[in-house]
């Protein structure tokens, strides 16, 4: 296929993005991966999307967890009280430029077990994909739940909110409390607190 000059103008928006998303003082050594080494969830037409591993921190810094406040999938549950060096806390973040929002859109994959972050009837779940998804239409038609709205809190923060992509006038955030890195309730979570605030590192 060829590539046409939007789908590399998305590709390196999205790959700034999450350069400028990153604590310089943490940053992976990490190289940009295909989309298309992970067959379980694109399939056949990936060029919509960028890949990279990183991990997501929360902002909260309190509360009764040590070690980190990383987000990881452990089991069923969605939390933000992993250590840095936790492999659970490891994602593979799928990033789409959306140009009549003008936001990047990512979907968080677990790299150690292939399952994905999402927001179903007000709850931060786990989610699995049991279809191969094919483009970012495909995503919004077949599985909108596990996709999200990165918003920094201005140009060029490193710290951002992430919010549901939904068409519903309800905002629905990620969130984790600050006493032990619990997921909250996505409806209730306020985008102004610490709460709702992450970073890459």
């Amino acid at each position: 296929m060829e590539i046409s000059k939007e789908m590399v103008s998305m590709e390196i928006g999205c790959q700034e993005s999450m350069k400028e998303g990153t604590d310089k003082n943490e940053r992976q050594d990490t190289t940009l991966e295909s989309p298309s080494l992970y067959p379980t969830f694109f399939h056949a037409r990936d060029d919509d999307f960028t890949t990279q591993t990183w991990r997501i921190k929360s902002e909260v810094q309190a509360g009764h967890v040590f070690g980190g406040h990383y987000l990881r999938i452990n089991g069923s549950k969605v939390s933000a009280d992993a250590a840095r060096n936790d492999s659970k806390a490891q994602f593979k973040i799928h990033c789409y430029y959306d140009d009549r929002l003008d936001r990047d859109l990512w979907i968080f994959e677990s790299a150690s077990d292939g399952k994905f972050i999402a927001i179903e009837n007000d709850r931060i779940v786990v989610k699995s994909v049991q279809t191969s998804l094919t483009s970012i239409v495909h995503v919004k038609a077949t599985n909108p739940e596990i996709l999200f709205v990165k918003k920094p809190l201005s140009p060029g923060s490193t710290v951002f909110t992430l919010r549901l992509y939904s068409s519903s006038t309800t905002k629905y955030y990620l969130g984790f409390d600050n006493v032990n890195g619990s997921a909250m309730i996505p409806s209730k979570v306020r985008p102004t607190t610490k709460e709702a605030k992450f970073r890459i590192v």
